[in-house]
C-alpha cells in the first residue's frame, strides 16, 4: 500500500512537472513568434488554457483579443469525449470559457449550431459572437486511379464501401458500427465491407464484438493511414460512416461523397436527408439502413446527392469565402480597437 501511494505520489509529481515544463516551453515559443511576426492581433482557438495564455499575451502586446471555438465541448464532455475541464472540473472549465468569452473582442464560432449554443449559455453576449466555416482546400482532391484503396484492401468489385476514417473512441459511436451491420444483414444485404482507417482505445473491444457476433468478414481494420488513402477512400466508398463529424465530414462532401450522420453538433447544416446524405437521430441504426437500402436500388438517385454534397462543401467551405470573412472580422477589431486608444 506505502509502495502504491509513493508510485502514485511520483506519477504525479511527474506530471506537474512535466506540464509546468512545456508550458513554460510553448510560452517561450509563442513570444519568440510574436518579436519576429509583430501580429496586429491576438487569436486563440479555445476559450480555456489557450484563451488565458491569448489574453495574457493580448494585454502584453497590447494588441485586441478573440477567440474562436471549433467544437461543442458540452457535447464531447456528454460523449466522454474531447472537451475541457480544469483540475478535472468541466464546471470550473464553464467560468473560464466565460471569463474569456467577456475579455474577447470578437467569439468567432464554426457555424450557425455553435452560435446559438453560445447565445443559450450567455445572451449578454450575442453581439460578440461571428459565424465562419473551416475552409477546406478542395485543390487537394487530386484524381487518382479508380479502384486504388478496393485493390490494395483486396475488395471485391460487387461490395459496396461503407468508410470510416475516424478515432475508435466513445465519441465517435464506434459500436455503432457493429449495430449497423448487424442490422443491414438482418435485411439481407450483404454486399458490403466496413472498411476502418484509424485506431483508438476500443478498437480491441469493438474486435471482440464483431467476432462474437459473426460480422469479420464484413470489417477490414487498416490501421492509420496517410492523408491521401483516407481522402481516395472516401471517394471509393458508397457512403462515408461521420456519425460525430467535423473536418472529416466536409473532406468527404469535398470528395463527392454522401455521409452518414447523426443529427448533433453541426450537422443539420451540411446533411439534409436525401439531399446531401443521410442525416438520422442518435442511435437510429433503422432509420440508416432503410436509407442505405434505397440508395442501393437508385444509382440515379445516388448520383445526384453525390453531386449536392460536392455543391454543398464548396458553397459553404470555398477557403476564399471564408478568407474574406475573417479578414472582414479582423479588420472591424482592429479599427474598433485603434479608436479607442
Amino acid at each position: 500500500m506505502v509502495t502504491k501511494n509513493f508510485f502514485n505520489c511520483k506519477i504525479k509529481n511527474l506530471k506537474f512537472f512535466f506540464f509546468t515544463f512545456f508550458s513554460f516551453k510553448v510560452f517561450f515559443e509563442i513570444y519568440k513568434k510574436i518579436k519576429i511576426f509583430n501580429p496586429d492581433i491576438v487569436r486563440s482557438s479555445d476559450p480555456y488554457l489557450l484563451g488565458i495564455v491569448g489574453l495574457l499575451f493580448s494585454k502584453i502586446l497590447q494588441k485586441p483579443f478573440v477567440v474562436s471555438v471549433h467544437a461543442d465541448y458540452d457535447l464531447g464532455h456528454r460523449l466522454k469525449g474531447h472537451t475541457f475541464k480544469i483540475f478535472g472540473s468541466r464546471k470550473l472549465a464553464k467560468k473560464i470559457e466565460r471569463y474569456i468569452f467577456k475579455k474577447a473582442k470578437r467569439i468567432l464560432v464554426v457555424g450557425v449550431y455553435k452560435k446559438n449554443r453560445i447565445k443559450l449559455d450567455y445572451p449578454d453576449l450575442a453581439s460578440k459572437i461571428v459565424v465562419f466555416n473551416h475552409p477546406f482546400v478542395f485543390e487537394k482532391i487530386k484524381p487518382y486511379p479508380t479502384n486504388l484503396i478496393r485493390d490494395e484492401f483486396k475488395v471485391h468489385k460487387d461490395k459496396k464501401i461503407l468508410s470510416f476514417a475516424a478515432r475508435l473512441s466513445s465519441e465517435n459511436f464506434t459500436f455503432d458500427l457493429c449495430k449497423l451491420s448487424e442490422s443491414l444483414n438482418k435485411k439481407n444485404f450483404k454486399d458490403y465491407v466496413i472498411l476502418i482507417f484509424g485506431d483508438g482505445e476500443l478498437k480491441e473491444e469493438l474486435q471482440n464484438l464483431i467476432n462474437k457476433k459473426n460480422l469479420n468478414h464484413y470489417f477490414i481494420f487498416a490501421g492509420f493511414q496517410p492523408r491521401e488513402k483516407v481522402i481516395q477512400l472516401r471517394k471509393e466508398s458508397f457512403f462515408s460512416i461521420c456519425f460525430m463529424g467535423g473536418l472529416s465530414l466536409i473532406e468527404t462532401l469535398a470528395c463527392s461523397t454522401p455521409a452518414i450522420c447523426y443529427d448533433i453538433e453541426r450537422h443539420q447544416e451540411l446533411i439534409v436527408n436525401y439531399k446531401t446524405g443521410i442525416l438520422a437521430k442518435e442511435n437510429d441504426i433503422d432509420y440508416i439502413v432503410k436509407s442505405l437500402l434505397f440508395y442501393s436500388t437508385n444509382p440515379i438517385e445516388l448520383s445526384r446527392i453525390r453531386k449536392n454534397a460536392y455543391e454543398c462543401a464548396y458553397q459553404k467551405h470555398n477557403l476564399k469565402k471564408i478568407s474574406r470573412i475573417k479578414a472582414k472580422c479582423y479588420s472591424e477589431v482592429i479599427n474598433e480597437y485603434e479608436k479607442k486608444i
